[in-house]
């Protein structure tokens, strides 16, 4: 099984896509920047995808992840698909910019199933 790390301050929202995806893959979930960097260098071999929230609280955003994975990490880390989700339209060029993709809240679950499998399969 396929495993994914989700970052998201708010634990509302980090509980629900934890709970909607742990049926079809496994789930490492966090709240914070830091943590999210530390699972990556720590797991970098079980994690296959990431999504992450794109405000992270105070501290930081998705695109600080972002620069930090793909300038800092191991190659099968910096290669790793991003998904960023926010409600926050005006981000998408830079997101799109990082080699991201990113989904507006809100969303269907279908939706963002078909986004995963695309990106890393079943």
């Amino acid at each position: 099984m396929r495993t994914i790390l989700i970052v998201d301050d708010d634990e509302g929202p980090l509980s629900a896509l934890q709970e909607a995806l742990e049926a079809y893959y496994t789930i490492v979930a966090t709240q914070t920047l830091n943590s999210a960097i530390s699972t990556l260098e720590s797991k970098e071999s079980t994690i296959d995808m990431v999504i992450t929230d794109y405000h992270l609280g105070k501290s930081g955003t998705a695109n600080d992840l972002i620069h930090h994975i793909r300038t800092h990490m191991y190659l099968k880390v910096r290669n790793l698909p991003i998904l960023v989700i926010t409600a926050d339209k005006s981000q998408k060029y830079f997101i799109e910019t990082q080699n991201c993709e990113f989904m507006t809240k809100p969303f269907k679950l279908a939706q963002l199933l078909e986004s995963i499998k695309n990106k890393i399969g079943e």
